[in-house]
């Protein structure tokens, strides 16, 4: 993060805080994660990165199911489908649909999880 901050590249200082909030979330360090991944979507709206914007809220999503916030991971996930769907970003779309089977599926609406693993299978 810091060369990409040093060499003012926007794009690769994006994703490395992008991966940063993952991995801090995978540390079940929560707040700092989610604090890093609000960061890097501010970081993509000023530099008009649609991959960042794309992924980033999907790790919200799923930080915000980690902690049982299902309303939020939801949306959190529907946002990032859109975004990456409007990127081109097939990685991304799959893993927002992934994530809302288990959205979906834990908020007790099998028929929309069946849905979204459905759309899933388009990408095998």
């Amino acid at each position: 993060m810091e060369l990409a901050s040093r060499s003012r590249n926007g794009f690769d200082l994006a994703l490395s805080r992008t991966y940063l909030g993952y991995s801090l979330g995978n540390q079940g360090r929560i707040s700092e994660a989610l604090e890093s991944l609000d960061e890097v979507i501010a970081l993509g709206r000023r530099n008009e990165n649609r991959i960042v914007l794309a992924r980033a809220p999907n790790g919200i999503g799923w930080l915000q199911r980690e902690t049982g916030n299902l309303k939020q991971a939801i949306e959190s996930n529907e946002i990032s489908l859109d975004a990456s769907r409007a990127a081109g970003a097939t990685e991304a779309e799959a893993n927002a649909l992934i994530n809302l089977v288990y959205d979906y599926t834990l908020a007790g609406q099998p028929g929309r999880a069946a849905d979204a693993l459905q759309r899933v299978d388009a990408f095998v």
